[in-house]
């Protein structure tokens, strides 16, 4: 077990991306041959983390996530949350639990403050230091440069990464952040689509970590006052459309009334596409083989909604990927780019995700070009092309 938690299992590669797409995870992970010594040599391994998970379900009788619910969630007053669950209906461990950033903090604050709660040990205080310390080096040969500007070579403890300034870190893909400065008695809990982690945090050590300070901050109300207004006022801003450039709305905006396009096969699994655009308003019904799926947007305005359709996701080639969560909460934009060129902006909000569709319609047919935010950070890549008529 102190293996799979300090990701020292052996293995030569990480069989993350190989095993998620079998039905059977524990097993092949148990098939995988061991390389080298377990315990010597770290090597990233969300299957480990997988296998902590199996482990918990197999003693207890309970995935993880109704195990943590009277011991960790219900304490801390997270609710709302849902876990991502393996063809063998496992949490997946490793990935895939959704929760606030507010439940990110407070889980940051339980280990800041040595296991307790409210004036309640939730977790023992020695299991904290132990989870919190480094067991094993990332690179044991990592120059004395490298130690002093990377925080991915710092040691890495029970799941958690150590980082420069005496701090600790939970950490996930394109960058969110539990950072626990104790030296600072601080927690900064971030969401955050960045291609570059590592820059992301020297902002956290270039500009928070100075700022902080032992004595109280003195009352500032009108800096306050400046802090909700700003906090009030953040928003993603619809963008402007081809109709708004040339001043006018009709010649492009509502001349889609129930227009079905039928689609040739494609990894979406999409069957139909229907369109209906009415007073600023678009409607999109997504025909699959197991139903279908609305999706509504707002021409210069978001639209709020809920859907099946999953959202874009690293693990996206994992055969049950997104499986066990709950509808997801959307909102949607569009704007025409030409008079024949349809961009759809479909924002996934509790996610740092979004998709953009872009619909060609054509004398000849139709094309429709999908684009994943993480999958584009830098680039302008298309994921899929769908045509049809």
């Amino acid at each position: 077990i102190k293996d799979l938690l300090t990701m020292s299992v052996g293995h030569a590669t990480d069989p993350t991306g190989t095993i998620m797409q079998k039905p059977e995870w524990v097993k092949q992970f148990l098939a995988t041959p061991i390389r080298d010594t377990p315990g010597t040599k770290f090597l990233y391994n969300s299957m480990a983390t997988f296998m902590l998970s199996a482990i918990v379900q197999k003693v207890t009788g309970e995935k993880i996530i109704d195990y943590l619910e009277p011991r960790l969630f219900e304490p801390l007053g997270i609710t709302n949350k849902d876990w991502e669950t393996n063809p063998e209906g496992i949490n997946v461990g490793g990935w895939g639990l959704r929760v606030r950033t507010s439940d990110m903090a407070k889980f940051g604050l339980l280990y800041l403050n040595k296991g307790k709660w409210n004036g309640k040990q939730i977790l023992p205080e020695a299991w904290v230091e132990e989870a919190s310390t480094a067991h094993i080096r990332q690179k044991p040969d990592a120059t004395p440069e490298e130690i002093a500007t990377l925080d991915w070579v710092q040691g890495y403890g029970y799941q958690f990464w150590r980082s420069r300034y005496n701090s600790y870190r939970a950490d996930g893909a394109f960058g969110q952040y539990i950072l626990i400065l104790p030296d600072q008695d601080a927690v900064i809990a971030i969401h955050c689509e960045t291609p570059s982690m590592q820059d992301e945090i020297n902002l956290v050590w270039k500009y928070l970590r100075p700022a902080f300070s032992k004595a109280a901050l003195p009352d500032n109300p009108q800096n306050l006052a400046l802090l909700k207004k700003r906090s009030a006022e953040l928003s993603l801003k619809p963008f402007r459309s081809y109709a708004d450039s040339i001043g006018t709305v009709s010649s492009t905006t509502g001349i889609l009334k129930n227009k079905t396009i039928a689609l040739q096969d494609n990894p979406l699994k999409i069957q139909t596409l229907t369109f209906n655009e009415a007073q600023n308003q678009l409607i999109l019904m997504a025909q699959t083989a197991s139903g279908p799926l609305p999706l509504v947007f707002g021409h210069s305005k978001w639209i709020k909604g809920s859907t099946a359709l999953k959202p874009p996701s690293l693990t996206g080639l994992a055969i049950n990927s997104l499986d066990g969560l709950a509808p997801f909460a959307v909102a949607g934009r569009y704007r025409w780019k030409d008079k024949n060129t349809l961009e759809l902006h479909l924002q996934y909000l509790e996610s740092t995700h979004h998709a953009t569709w872009t619909c060609y319609f054509t004398e000849n047919g139709f094309k429709m070009e999908t684009r994943s935010s993480f999958a584009n950070l830098g680039a302008d890549k298309i994921d899929v092309t769908v045509t049809g008529k």
